[in-house]
């Protein structure tokens, strides 16, 4: 039982650390990319956090794409993107997690 809780720690974290080199990727090229890409690419990091369990990335994410959806270009999206990074670290599954990396997100946009 060690065993397979260690693989699923170590899974879960290896789905973070490729979250974050994605969210990283996603922020160097935003300034080339056209919105439609820019929500594509949201949408697959927030499919391989849902598939992951990674609840705190799909919450950030969807409110992320609902900004852009509602703004547009003027969405504020790095301090979505430092978000995103920010929930990486966050246990699975912890719904309360949402909020509080909202919030932070909020602050960053000077709210």
């Amino acid at each position: 039982m060690a065993t397979a809780y260690k693989q699923m720690e170590y899974q879960e974290k290896s789905a973070s650390a490729r979250l974050c080199g994605r969210i990283n990727a996603l922020e160097a090229d935003l300034s080339s990319l056209s919105l439609d890409r820019v929500m594509q690419r949201v949408g697959e990091i927030r499919g391989t956090a849902r598939l992951h369990g990674l609840t705190t990335v799909v919450g950030i994410a969807t409110e992320m794409a609902t900004a852009i959806d509602r703004d547009g270009r003027a969405a504020l999206i790095r301090p979505y993107l430092g978000g995103l990074r920010e929930a990486c670290g966050c246990a699975p599954n912890d719904e309360n997690a949402v909020h509080a990396v909202l919030a932070s997100i909020n602050v960053r946009m000077g709210g």
